[in-house]
């Protein structure tokens, strides 16, 4: 269960870009379960970015999208239209974001809808309302600024035109949404009864401007012109300082007698021009000139620090940068720092709202594109049937677990699930050299196709999974592909198991858990080999790396520990580890020479020491092998009692 006072609310979202993403995603944020449906080209705003880790996975995408399950249907088809039916059907809301006609035209007009679930809150985000001669233009954000007088706004403050740069018109409506969403909902409780909400961003933003900037024109006559004078002036801005600039606000008497105090100006409060809070409105640019000349003399801090002692509103001037670091957010963990099962670590703002009832308890990342562009309209259909079938809309007829079917995004206890490729899954085996002789050891083996593939090679392989459905499915997998001798599944917690008999250890996992399993990893048979989907392991280098079908596989191979002291047949022999790598130093009878090119392979060692290269296995406690170079023949080291060997850097 997700959580959250929104819990239980099914919403299938049609939307692209910012408007209906952003309202989709505080929708899921609160604990909404959110379906998004893309077409095969994928939401546009995959497309709207920077610089990301996998492309169509951009900041804006993985920001608007988090807490969402994806499917992609083709609704110009009829598999594809057959497949959001069934959605629509068992859905509490359905949002989008087109001009109405298209809707009417794809037969979801809001008559159409209701048809199939007479309950639905079928809600639209579209530029401009039906009633007026612009109903059927199209509109982005751009648009709406300029057409609502957005952009005069700045216009008339600094004597240029320009749009804020932030997609503030998107946001806005985006929010306005979820209001009438909720607002919809809480009718339906009432009456049984759903609804269509219709919400224009011209209409709406119009309204936003002009709440303020209608001004003296409200009156009917109008008593004056538009503008608030004190948003408009070009000296409401943040205030230079000594080293930057502070915000300040001091609208009340109190607030603003206490500036002049604070700037050393108390007779300004007998000012007649300022001193009181309708004379400092009819005086505004004489007010903040003389506020601001003063802030130069002072560093931000020092009158953050002086305006506090006087009471008087103030904060300082963050960049986009700064702003990451505030202290207070800080405090607040606002700032959060996730592994995403793709694009690794993502940082993200928290939900700001806190609930008595609670939030949401489980987060998920935005979802990849499933298909591109040209996929089999009936391949589609079917993903849409198995998710409904995987208990998406919880269909009584489908609760048996023989018909379990895993969902990819579906939560788990330390992961969400996603299936490897199978190309990749042949990648990891190969990089970990998997033979019959091996035992395979799958860490969260989910649908087992990892474990089984091991086991058709004539490895004895078990996954260890924690979800006892997936154990169940995996298990039922491997009876049909014939190999239920040699791969096994149990129910097990990955921090709790022995997994010490493997040779080779697989996994998809997220880097956070690889760290805390690191440990237990270092313990195993120096030599055994671990392979992991993705994710690394931190300061812990991979001995290879391989891709497949762009995702990455790596392999490390477990180092013998032989951090310490050794008395060898040479001399003394001191090694530092750091995982597979070490220095040193070899002190013989004639001096003490430095180890170089220290290596760890399993349990097999290698470094040269002046002109000489070693090579040798490590086992118990002692070294044996040979020497090339200034010396050569047979050499050996045994670990000096008084000093145990280390752990290869466990931190």
């Amino acid at each position: 269960m997700s959580g959250g006072p929104l819990e239980g609310v099914r919403v299938v979202d049609l939307t692209s870009v910012v408007v209906g993403p952003l309202a989709t995603q505080i929708l899921a944020d609160h604990g909404a379960d959110i379906i998004k449906v893309e077409s095969p080209a994928g939401d546009l705003v995959r497309q709207l970015n920077g610089k990301s880790v996998t492309p169509g996975m951009g900041a804006k995408y993985l920001h608007l999208n988090r807490n969402k399950r994806s499917i992609v249907l083709d609704l110009k088809k009829a598999a594809g239209m057959d497949a959001l039916k069934r959605f629509i059907a068992k859905a509490d809301v359905l949002v989008w974001n087109v001009r109405p006609a298209a809707m009417a035209r794809l037969g979801l007009s809001y008559e159409d809808v209701k048809k199939i679930n007479p309950k639905i809150i079928y809600c639209g985000l579209y530029g401009f309302g039906q009633d007026g001669r612009y109903k059927d233009k199209p509109a982005y954000d751009t648009i709406i600024q300029g057409a609502s007088g957005m952009a005069a706004l700045h216009h008339r403050a600094t004597g240029e035109p320009r749009y804020v740069p932030m997609v503030v018109a998107d946001k806005t409506v985006g929010m306005i949404a979820v209001q009438m969403i909720v607002m919809a909902l809480f009718r339906r409780e009432k009456t049984g009864e759903g609804s269509s909400i219709g919400i224009p961003m011209f209409e709406n933003m119009v309204k936003f401007v002009l709440e303020e900037h209608m001004y003296l024109t409200t009156f009917d006559p109008p008593l004056g012109g538009t503008g608030d004078p004190r948003l408009l002036d070009p000296l409401t801005k943040p205030v230079p300082t000594k080293d930057g600039y502070i915000c300040i606000t001091a609208n009340t008497n109190g607030q603003a007698f206490g500036l002049f105090d604070a700037i050393g100006r108390p007779e300004l409060k007998t000012d007649p021009r300022l001193i009181s809070v309708q004379a400092r409105f009819a005086n505004v640019s004489y007010y903040l000139e003389v506020r601001n000349a003063a802030f130069a003399a002072k560093t931000t801090a020092e009158w953050l620090e002086l305006l506090a002692k006087h009471d008087v509103p103030a904060m300082p001037y963050h960049t986009l940068e700064s702003v990451q670091t505030d202290p207070h957010l800080t405090d607040a963990g606002f700032f959060v720092t996730r592994d995403h099962p793709t694009e690794g670590k993502i940082r993200e703002m928290r939900l700001p709202n806190v609930w008595s009832c609670g939030t949401r308890k489980e987060w998920s990342a935005a979802p990849k594109h499933r298909f591109h562009p040209g996929e089999n309209a009936m391949k589609i259909a079917k993903l849409a049937i198995t998710l409904l079938a995987a208990a998406l809309f919880t269909l009584p007829a489908l609760t048996s677990a023989a018909e379990y079917q895993p969902e990819p995004y579906q939560a788990g206890k330390d992961v969400i699930w996603l299936p490897t490729p199978d190309s990749l899954v042949t990648k990891m085996l190969d990089l970990g050299q998997v033979t019959a002789k091996d035992v395979v050891i799958d860490l969260g083996s989910g649908d087992g196709r990892t474990v089984i593939a091991a086991a058709k090679r004539g490895a004895r392989a078990l996954g260890i999974e924690y979800n006892p459905d997936m154990v169940e499915f995996a298990t039922r997998a491997a009876q049909k592909a014939g190999v239920e001798g040699k791969a096994r599944f149990i129910k097990a917690d990955l921090f709790e198991t022995d997994f010490s008999e493997a040779t080779v250890i697989t996994m998809y996992l997220l880097s956070s858990l690889n760290a805390k399993l690191r440990p237990k990893i270092l313990d195993l048979k120096a030599g055994t080999r671990i392979v992991s989907h993705a994710f690394d392991m931190g300061d812990w280098k991979p001995d290879n790396t391989v891709t497949a079908d762009g995702r990455n596989a790596f392999l490390w191979i477990v180092p013998a520990k032989v951090g310490g002291t050794w008395q060898s047949s040479f001399g003394e022999l001191t090694l530092k580890q750091t995982f597979q790598n070490f220095e040193g130093s070899l002190k013989t009878g004639t001096g003490t020479v430095q180890i170089s090119n220290g290596r760890l392979n399993g349990d097999q060692i290698s470094f040269s020491a002046g002109l000489s290269q070693y090579t040798g296995r490590v086992s118990n406690g002692s070294i044996a092998g040979t020497v090339k170079g200034a010396s050569s023949g047979a050499w050996s080291a045994t670990l000096r009692s008084d000093n145990p060997v280390s752990s290869p850097k466990i931190q």
